[in-house]
């Protein structure tokens, strides 16, 4: 009887125990959990050699981030953290001359991702954009064009073109030139069929950039419009490269709208008002046509401000000698009697229509510091301050330089609209279309899209600013009219940032010291004045003879000119230290220059006179100052 008393003492002691270690359990500190950074990683390479080159990843949001691949191999690592998917990729190395080379490529997700030029032509295809363009306009656009089936897709497209354009066929099969792991060596054959690309490049004196743009072009008439035809089970897609809408010269009530491809196929449809008269598909010397009722499939769409219209084929039968081709898509017709050529750029870009229907059109860059995806404004005049975009391509293409200027109040509201190109030999303009405020039709500002990448103290606003057929006046070098107009139609993305730490504002008002001489000027926010001491003032001579008084603030440094001819006032100019100059010209009322006493001294007497902001093209903006000082003291002419 002890022996069990004992025993069931020690199982229930037992017992105890193993409910305290339990308890014991539960209040210890749980176990740490590892966090995993998210990561891209993958072999960037040109050729076989290793390269210590920087790979940077964008993404749709958040600042870029770098790394190199500079661990004895061609792979590298780039931290995803703080940065939101899908992702655009960017190494920077030599290609086989040693001549500096960028490869590119995406990924939707952190993973794999390989950096070649196989993924470089295939974000070319991707982005229907010179993949240098591209990559710098990367942001919130990679959400709606990176995605795995597109991916998918433009590598098909990209794999076909190599093998039917360039006789290159891929080696490695379906693989993906993104994701699938490979080795820069040959025998491996993703590595194979870049050296075989390669090959092909040297022979045609080509260069992988240069391929890369082609790319880029077909593909972005294709991301532009398209039309599927398919003929005999096999479907192509037919994709404009240049467009017409001219009357026959038989019948002027007869448009015929004109599509040419880079294939060298063709497709016309003609009309006489909302009537479908005929359609008539050209490839490879065969013709496919309906005509009359047989056209049904083709639906003719309401003319738009710009006369252009849209053509809708559904399942269309066009018929040939052996067989038909059916036709499937939308296509927008020409503007009547104006050749648009069709641009590899979706947004950032601009048609400038001139009087006599001639096309100036561009893809232009974005000048993006910020890697938000568009072009940022600089700021000009005190707060509010004028935001100004200018969008222009800057690689040199065309000695004219054509580009157009947005200037907005804030980023509210638009002050003007300028188009201008210069003449290649004097870099004069030659050429120059405005219009201001309430004048400049047809400009939708889209909404903004608030990106806190610099920290939510310092928003940047992101926004799409659209054109549809803004009209332009023409202007001479004075500013006078021309009576000719020039029509726009362009898209832009605009990147608003003013830092709220350093804002343009004018000085507050102080008095000057003794010793200086004061001209007060008002202007927007209040007034102040501007402080000069005699000896910081100048009076020269310049090259076509005219003289030139200037003093500078004390304090700001910032100048206020008069241009004398023959004695006479010809300007005044006032450079604000707030990014923005005013200047009257002909209308220059109450400064008043005296003659030079014998020493060669003049004085200068503001009263009142008002000066207007100076705008890009020759007319003075809305924004004035007035001045009201003197006599102030210029010595004589510095010989």
């Amino acid at each position: 009887m002890l022996e069990r008393r004992h025993g069931r003492r020690f199982g229930l002691i037992a017992l105890a125990f193993a409910m305290l270690l339990a308890g014991c359990g539960e209040d210890a500190p749980p176990k740490q959990t590892t966090l995993t950074t998210p990561t891209l990683a993958g072999t960037a390479a040109y050729d076989d050699r290793v390269t210590a080159g920087p790979v940077t990843a964008k993404g749709t949001a958040g600042l870029p981030r770098t790394a190199s691949n500079s661990s004895g191999t061609n792979r590298y690592s780039v931290d995803l953290s703080q940065l939101t998917g899908p992702y655009a990729l960017r190494w920077i190395g030599p290609d086989a001359n040693d001549q500096q080379v960028f490869l590119y490529s995406v990924a939707t997700q952190a993973g794999t991702a390989n950096v070649t030029p196989l993924t470089t032509l295939l974000f070319a295809q991707l982005m229907g954009q010179d993949p240098t363009a591209a990559y710098a306009a990367f942001g919130a656009n990679g959400t709606e064009m990176v995605t795995d089936e597109k991916i998918r897709a433009a590598q098909a497209k990209v794999t076909a073109y190599l093998r039917d354009v360039l006789g290159v066929s891929v080696r490695s099969g379906d693989a993906s030139f993104i994701t699938s792991a490979f080795n820069a060596t040959s025998g491996d054959p993703m590595f194979d069929t870049i050296q075989a690309l390669e090959a092909v490049l040297v022979t045609n004196g080509s260069t992988l950039a240069t391929l890369s743009r082609q790319v880029a072009s077909l593909a972005r008439l294709c991301i532009e419009e398209n039309v599927v035809i398919d003929i005999a089970g096999v479907s192509r897609e037919f994709c404009p490269a240049t467009k017409t809408a001219n009357r026959e010269e038989d019948d002027n009530s007869v448009i015929d709208y004109v599509f040419s491809a880079p294939t060298n196929d063709t497709l016309t449809v003609r009309v006489r008002g909302d009537e479908i008269l005929s359609a008539d598909y050209v490839n490879a010397g065969l013709t496919y046509s309906c005509s009359g009722s047989a056209c049904g499939g083709v639906i003719l769409g309401v003319a738009a401000s710009d006369q252009t219209r849209s053509l809708t084929f559904t399942s269309a039968t066009l018929t040939g000698t052996s067989e038909g081709a059916v036709l499937n898509g939308v296509l927008r017709g020409a503007i009547p009697g104006v050749e648009l050529p069709v641009l590899p750029c979706s947004t950032n870009k601009f048609f400038v229509v001139l009087a006599d229907n001639t096309v100036i059109a561009q893809c232009v860059d974005a000048f993006d510091p910020l890697n938000i995806g568009g072009t940022l404004n600089t700021s000009r005049g005190a707060t509010p301050s004028r935001a100004v975009y200018a969008f222009a391509d800057t690689s040199g293409a065309d000695p004219a330089y054509p580009q157009v200027e947005l200037v907005t109040d804030g980023n509210d509201s638009v002050v003007s609209v300028y188009f201008f190109q210069y003449d290649p030999a004097t870099l004069i303009p030659t050429v120059r279309f405005a219009c201001e405020a309430e004048a400049c039709n047809g400009i939708t500002l889209g909404p903004v899209t608030v990106n806190t990448d610099l920290g939510p103290d310092m928003p940047v606003l992101v926004r799409n600013v659209s054109f549809a057929n803004t009209t332009l006046s023409g202007m001479t070098e004075s500013g006078a009219p021309t009576g000719t107009t020039a029509t726009l139609k362009a898209s832009f993305t605009t990147v608003y940032f003013v830092d709220p730490n350093t804002p343009l504002v004018f000085p507050a008002l102080a008095g000057c010291d003794p010793a200086s001489d004061t001209v007060a000027i008002d202007v927007l926010s209040g007034p102040f004045n501007f402080c000069s001491a005699e000896a910081n003032r100048t009076t020269s001579v310049l090259d076509n003879g005219d003289q030139k008084l200037e003093m500078f603030d004390d304090q700001s440094f910032a100048p206020i000119e008069v241009i004398l001819r023959a004695g006479a006032v010809v300007s005044v100019t006032y450079s604000s230290p707030v990014s923005q100059a005013f200047r009257c010209d002909a209308d220059c009322d109450g400064v008043s220059v005296s003659l030079p006493d014998t020493l060669g001294h003049r004085t200068v007497t503001f009263a009142g006179t008002v000066l207007h902001e100076v705008q890009s093209f020759p007319r003075p903006g809305t924004r004035t100052t007035t001045l009201n000082g003197g006599p102030l003291v210029f010595p004589p002419v510095i010989p």
